[in-house]
C-alpha cells in the first residue's frame, strides 16, 4: 500500500478501493464457482472484469461525493473565517476610534487643569502684589504721618525758641 504523502488522499482511497474490489472480485468468484462450478477463462475474465470496474466506478463516486462535501465544507469555513476577520477587524477598528477620543478627552481635561492652575498662580500673583502695594502705601502714609508730626514738632520747638 501507498504512503498518503506520496499520493494524495483521493488517489491513495483509490488505489485501496481497487486493491479490496479485486480480493473481493476473486473471493465472489471462488464462492461462485464452488457452487455453480468453473466457467469457462472468458466468462471468468469477463466477469472480474465488470466487477472489478463496478466496484472501481461506486467508489469514484462515493469519493466524488466525500470531495464535493469537502470542498463545501472548506468554502463555508472559509466564510465564517472572512466575516469573523471583517468583524474583528471593525472591533479593532471601534476600539482605537474609542481609545484615540479619550486621548483626546484626557488631553483636553489635562489642558482645563493647567488653564485653571495657571489662571489661580496669576490671580494669587496679583493679590500678593496688590497685598505689597497695599502695605507699602500703609508704610508710607505712616512715614508721611512720622514726617508731618516731627516737622511740627519742629516747628513748635523752633516757635518755642524764639
Amino acid at each position: 500500500m501507498t504512503e498518503v504523502g506520496e499520493k494524495g488522499y483521493i488517489e491513495s482511497a483509490i488505489d485501496k478501493t481497487k486493491e479490496l474490489a479485486s480480493e473481493a472480485a476473486e473471493k465472489i468468484a471462488d464462492a461462485y464457482h464452488s457452487v455453480v462450478g468453473e466457467p469457462n477463462v472468458e466468462d471468468k475474465a469477463r466477469d472480474n472484469l465488470k466487477e472489478g470496474v463496478d466496484k472501481a466506478a461506486d467508489k469514484t463516486k462515493e469519493l466524488r461525493h466525500d470531495a464535493h462535501e469537502a470542498k463545501e465544507d472548506a468554502k463555508a469555513d472559509a466564510e465564517g473565517a472572512k466575516k469573523d476577520a471583517e468583524k474583528k477587524w471593525e472591533q479593532m477598528k471601534t476600539d482605537a476610534s474609542e481609545t484615540w477620543k479619550d486621548v483626546k478627552d484626557k488631553t483636553s481635561d489635562k489642558w482645563e487643569d493647567i488653564k485653571e492652575k495657571a489662571e489661580d498662580k496669576k490671580n494669587d500673583v496679583k493679590e500678593s502684589y496688590q497685598d505689597a502695594k497695599d502695605k507699602t502705601a500703609e508704610k508710607s502714609e505712616k512715614a508721611r504721618e512720622k514726617a508731618g508730626d516731627a516737622i511740627r514738632s519742629a516747628a513748635r520747638k523752633v516757635e518755642g525758641s524764639d
